[in-house]
């Protein structure tokens, strides 16, 4: 049966709105100097933070580890799909990375990789901390290798 696990959007939505509030206390800051262009400039500053989060939850939808039988099939993609199929039988090594903000929010990088490629097979960010235990233990059930950590 097959499992289908998707990134969560948390870690990126809590960055763009950090990073919006932290431009909107910059520019009250600096109000006396930008008076004429305040209310513009802080309307245009959070319209561009609500188009990030938007784009960052879409790309969390458009993201897809399917755990098959014999394979994984990894999808990613809005305009454009990236599509890997990756037998178990090829992995060479799984890990996983927690940053700071993501071990806040229990959430991971997977990262997934087979013999001779110069970059990652899969790397998908910011899925559930569960969901890591459950994708690597499946792995490693299924004749991949590599320790998981």
């Amino acid at each position: 049966m097959a499992h289908s696990f998707h990134p969560h959007p948390i870690v990126a939505v809590t960055k763009v709105v950090m990073m919006t509030v932290l431009l909107s206390i910059l520019v009250l800051v600096m109000r006396e100097l930008l008076e004429r262009i305040l209310y513009p400039l802080m309307a245009s500053l959070w319209l561009v933070g609500i188009v990030f989060i938007l784009v960052a939850y879409l790309a969390s939808r458009f993201q897809t580890l399917t755990l098959e039988e014999n394979s994984m099939l990894f999808q990613s993609g809005i305009l454009a799909t990236r599509r890997i199929m990756l037998p178990y039988s090829k992995i060479t090594e799984t890990s996983y990375v927690q940053g700071l903000v993501q071990r806040v929010f229990g959430v991971g990088t997977l990262n997934v990789d087979t013999a001779g490629g110069g970059n990652m097979a899969i790397h998908m960010p910011d899925v559930k901390h569960d969901d890591l235990k459950r994708i690597l233990a499946e792995i490693r059930a299924k004749g991949g290798k590599g320790d998981g950590t």
